[in-house]
């Protein structure tokens, strides 16, 4: 069961961002797209 805790906010950001690539809190866009296609290719080759 998802748990609020599981969601927090990004530091001075009011509300909760869905959008994935803010997980990453990396400098540019394509660096947080490629964070999350080392994960992907992480899960993929279980």
């Amino acid at each position: 069961m998802p748990q609020s805790s599981a969601f927090p906010r990004l530091e001075g950001e009011a509300l909760l961002s869905f959008y994935l690539l803010d997980f990453f809190q990396k400098e540019t866009e394509l660096e947080n797209v490629i964070e999350l296609k080392k994960i992907y290719e992480r899960r993929n080759n279980f």
